[in-house]
């Protein structure tokens, strides 16, 4: 008893719940499948991500103007004790003439900007919630730049400069660029929640609050920073789509191609913050956010610059996709083989002795076809079925089976490493469901008879293996070649827009590999 309260100390500590393959701390994050309502209730795990990736966006969401608000309460971070939030139901950037222009990267350029940053206490998060979209992919969508980023990639000899200065800010002001009231904040800016250094550049009106010799050739400098596409987040907009980022650290544009009638949002913001620069200042992220699987022999990714990562991220429904295990999403469940609708003595002891709240046990008839055949099969082949125990987790993955003589109450880990079951069910009750790639085979691995993929360690980063530097003189482990295959095909049809025009192409390839295999041309020399 003393060690699993020991164990639940430890555990609550830990949470996170990013599958492998992310790369969490990179600007941009980007969600599907979401109601604002579960964003509001889940808000500490999401604003730890935002506070990581300084921009998030959820695909579809279709907020109320109250939930468009309460999203906002529910990520925001920061140094405002009493955050109010503002919004402009119907922003259509009417005040620029120039939306319809030709010239894509002359425009984007021309419009980096931060929200208000001539206030004295300039807002923290600006998010918008687009309600009209008359316009193709790609057209009027939004851009983000990191400014950690420009501060990681500024010349050693300007960050000095910066240390001792401060920028005025017209970007936004109706005042003259030459009135010497605005308010000048440190060049430099130390973000409140991470502690990450920043540079404070908010469009090109930003100037040295006293004339500095050096100023343009570091103002030339930035323009080419922000010139780089490759430093760029893009957002493709669709109708509903929700997007939050952190204006304290991130320079945001838009590209043209739109009259004002077609391009039609909600714009919000929330906190008023005061710059400052404090290098001392230390990061209250949770350290063990994540739950990243790593492998050793590569260093760990510490990147800020945009998240190159295109698929959008979903919480994976897996065995609760099935009907009548809808209420199990996001809960831990047993399911016993029971010819009667019993449930077995021991089943029952390990429910008494949980501390998991939401884990439960559920009957299920052995006859021929039932929903679990394909995992008996594979995980317990021989075994008598009647007793049989399988174990999922949040996600709906297959945790473990158990045949009916196993011990379930062995303290010892098994002979591949996993917990004891009674530690497994409370991690499950402590840890956050995984946010993992939506479309890849490999965040589904039980629904295949192959190897498991679902600990693919994140350092791959959905690279081609080609492009990858861990392999050495050796070959890419087998379930990376398996999971390249399987990212190349959902890249042959993520960009199509209908269900049947993706099966069709699904289809045709399976049609073609299966003729392979019957011409023998997986055959060395063939």
């Amino acid at each position: 008893m003393k060690i699993m309260r020991l164990w639940r100390s430890l555990v609550k500590k830990v949470k996170g719940g990013l599958a492998a393959g992310l790369m969490l701390g990179s600007l941009g994050f980007k969600v599907k499948g979401l109601t604002a309502q579960q964003i509001i209730e889940d808000g500490e795990y999401f604003a730890e991500i935002l506070a990581r990736n300084k921009m998030i966006g959820f695909i579809g969401l279709h907020p109320t103007q109250d939930e468009h608000f309460a999203i906002l309460h529910a990520l925001y971070r920061g140094d405002d004790p009493k955050p109010e939030e503002g919004l402009l139901p119907n922003e259509n950037h009417i005040g620029n003439p120039n939306t319809l222009s030709s010239e894509h990267h002359n425009f984007v350029m021309s419009q980096w900007h931060v929200d208000n940053p001539f206030l004295p206490e300039p807002p923290s998060f600006t998010s918008m919630h687009m309600h009209t979209f008359d316009l193709p992919k790609g057209v009027g969508s939004t851009y983000l730049a990191s400014l950690c980023l420009m501060y990681e990639m500024c010349p050693d000899h300007f960050k000095k400069e910066l240390e001792l200065i401060k920028f005025v800010h017209h970007t936004g002001s109706i005042a003259p660029c030459g009135d010497q009231g605005l308010v000048a904040h440190p060049a430099l800016r130390t973000h409140p929640v991470t502690g990450e250094t920043m540079i404070f550049w908010t469009g090109p009106e930003t100037s040295p609050e006293v004339e500095c010799d050096w100023f343009p050739a570091f103002s030339e400098w930035v323009h080419q920073y922000l010139s780089d596409g490759r430093n760029w987040y893009q957002w493709d907009w669709k109708v509903g789509d929700f997007i939050v980022w952190d204006n304290r650290a991130t320079i945001h544009s838009f590209g043209p191609g739109w009259n004002h009638s077609q391009r039609i949002f909600a714009r919000g913001s929330i906190g008023e913050e005061m710059p400052y620069f404090d290098p001392g200042r230390q990061s209250k992220l949770n350290p063990a956010f994540g739950d990243v699987i790593r492998h050793h022999t590569v260093a760990k990714d510490r990147s800020v610059g945009p998240n190159p990562d295109h698929i959008p991220l979903v919480f994976t429904k897996g065995i609760y996709a099935l009907p009548g295990l809808e209420h199990r999403f996001q809960k831990a469940t047993m399911f016993v083989y029971s010819s009667n609708g019993q449930i077995p003595e021991d089943a029952e002891r390990v429910k008494a002795e949980t501390w998991n709240p939401e884990f439960d046990i559920i009957p299920v008839s052995p006859e021929s076809g039932n929903f679990l055949e394909r995992y008996s099969k594979r995980a317990l082949p021989g075994a008598p079925l009647e007793g049989q125990k399988f174990l999922f987790t949040p996600n709906g993955d297959l945790e473990k089976a158990y045949a009916p003589s196993d011990d379930l109450f062995s303290t010892e880990l098994d002979d591949q490493g996993r917990w004891p079951l009674l530690r497994l069910i409370e991690a499950f009750g402590e840890f956050h469901a995984d946010l993992r790639h939506a479309g890849h085979a490999w965040h589904y691995p039980d629904w295949f008879p192959h190897q498991p993929l679902k600990n693919r360690p994140w350092d791959w980063h959905n690279l081609s293996f080609i492009d990858y530097e861990g392999f050495e003189d050796s070959q890419p482990p087998f379930d990376f070649l398996v999971q390249f295959a399987v990212d190349t095909v959902y890249g042959c049809f993520n960009h199509l827009e209908t269900n049947e025009e993706r099966k069709e192409i699904i289809e045709a390839i399976v049609d073609y590999l299966q003729y392979m295999l019957e011409l023998n041309e997986h055959e060395i020399d063939r």
